[in-house]
């Protein structure tokens, strides 16, 4: 690696702090997804400013990556702590939650951060996953829908109200949603599988096993490129392997 990738130590007379230079080599560092290099530097950063609230959001944030949630959450918990009126440390411990598979948790700190911004599409398409996640969908719906009228091409929006719709049994309606959420993205893997099982839930076996086959066509060429994290060959939902309907 040339020198130039390499972060720039501060240099003497430097009216850089030893916090900020070791923020500023942290964030080097997880440019580059070096996220051990990046959690050292985060924690002098810390060490140096204990009571900075973006040094310990920045520090779970990196704890996050690593799939290191229970550090995550403490450090988000702590940033909190030292400013409960930022939208981003709301939404920084909301994340945390909602990634540790517990929605239920995730939804104070995302409705605080959503009094803080209530036009933020993000909190309201996490508030709806968290909700759908809770099995409640009527709560859900809202807010996926409001997504839709602040970013009317979101996929991860139409795709949340084609699920909701699904679960209650609105099969025309859910279809219409997933097909949107194409629009949005013709390549997504999860809305075709999706769109196979309302065909399905309608009888419609030979228009679900081409959705299902657009599902593994897509599957296998975004597999190509990230491995074996967007495997969706596996997906398995209402107890039916889609191996099994193809």
């Amino acid at each position: 690696m040339n020198s130039s990738s390499q972060p720039q130590p501060s240099q003497p007379g430097s009216s850089m702090t030893p916090g900020e230079a070791a923020s500023r080599r942290g964030e080097f560092f997880m440019e580059l997804q070096r996220f051990d290099e990046a959690l050292v530097e985060f924690h002098r950063w810390v060490a140096a400013e204990p009571e900075n609230p973006w040094a310990l959001a920045q520090l779970g944030y990196c704890y996050s990556r690593k799939f290191k949630f229970r550090e995550a959450i403490e450090y988000a918990q702590a940033a909190l702590a030292r400013s409960p009126d930022s939208f981003y440390m709301q939404l920084n411990l909301g994340l945390c939650y909602y990634n540790t598979a517990q929605p239920e948790k995730a939804i104070e700190p995302l409705l605080a951060a959503l009094a803080i911004d209530p036009n933020d599409a993000q909190v309201h398409c996490l508030l709806g996953r968290c909700y759908f996640s809770t099995d409640q969908y009527d709560t859900a719906l809202p807010y996926a829908e409001r997504v839709i009228q602040i970013e009317p091409h979101d996929l991860d929006a139409w795709y949340l109200k084609g699920l909701v719709l699904l679960e209650t049994d609105q099969i025309d309606a859910a279809l219409s949603a997933f097909r949107e959420a194409l629009r949005c993205d013709p390549n997504y893997p999860e809305t075709h599988y999706q769109i196979g099982i309302c065909y399905l839930v309608q009888g419609k076996r030979e228009q679900a096993r081409r959705q299902f086959e657009e599902t593994l066509r897509w599957t296998t060429i975004q597999e190509q490129g990230i491995g074996n994290e967007g495997n969706f060959t596996t997906l398995i939902r209402r107890g039916t392997k889609l191996t099994t309907l193809l």
